[in-house]
């Protein structure tokens, strides 16, 4: 089988081991290495630097160089799980699997479905989660009688200098640009 290998430079396991233990395993299952894609330094410390080995896997994938991808740990397959379930996802439309290897879990295998279903589950519980704490933290600021939202520019003056702007003839858009306020504020306060 022809597959290809990902590393990234991590701290569990520096990316040159990481290549030797996954060329170990594709030479005891039988599989031909026909492609290995690396990102160490700076792109790794930093989720908004883009990852020119993963990218270049990506691009390969869709040319189904190979049918399998090969990644040590699936903590470095991404920078974030939003990240890894587009990325499983889009290995899945173009046929070509993931071995896993630390977590044992290849999509392969007969369990594979399961795998990209518990992926996005786990992507969902953790949105969920994310817009909970939200939503208290936002309840505790507004128990201590703090203001939502974005700051306004409005008050009674504004109010006014609205009205008296529109009485002269002047249009919403340029009451807007000129008092500095929105279009949707001067129409709320007509």
């Amino acid at each position: 089988m022809r597959v290809a290998i990902y590393t990234r430079e991590s701290h569990l396991k520096p990316s040159n081991d990481q290549l030797i233990a996954m060329r170990q395993v594709a030479l005891q299952s039988g599989d031909s290495v026909v492609a290995t894609f690396s990102d160490t330094g700076d792109q790794c410390l930093n989720p908004r630097e883009s990852m020119t080995g993963l990218e270049s896997l990506m691009k390969m994938s869709e040319k189904r160089t190979f049918v399998k991808v090969m990644v040590w740990d699936i903590s470095i397959f991404g920078n974030s799980l939003d990240d890894l379930v587009r990325l499983m996802h889009s290995l899945h439309s173009y046929g070509v699997d993931v071995l896993f290897q630390n977590q044992g879990m290849d999509t392969s295998n007969p369990e594979g479905p399961t795998v990209l279903k518990f992926v996005d589950a786990m992507t969902h519980y953790q949105k969920t989660l994310i817009a909970a704490k939200i939503r208290a933290g936002q309840q505790r600021a507004l128990e201590r009688g703090v203001k939502l939202g974005r700051p306004t520019n409005m008050n009674a003056s504004v109010r006014i200098a609205i009205r008296m702007l529109h009485a002269k003839g002047l249009g919403k858009k340029k009451i807007a640009k000129e008092l500095r306020v929105g279009v949707g504020t001067v129409t709320a306060s007509l």
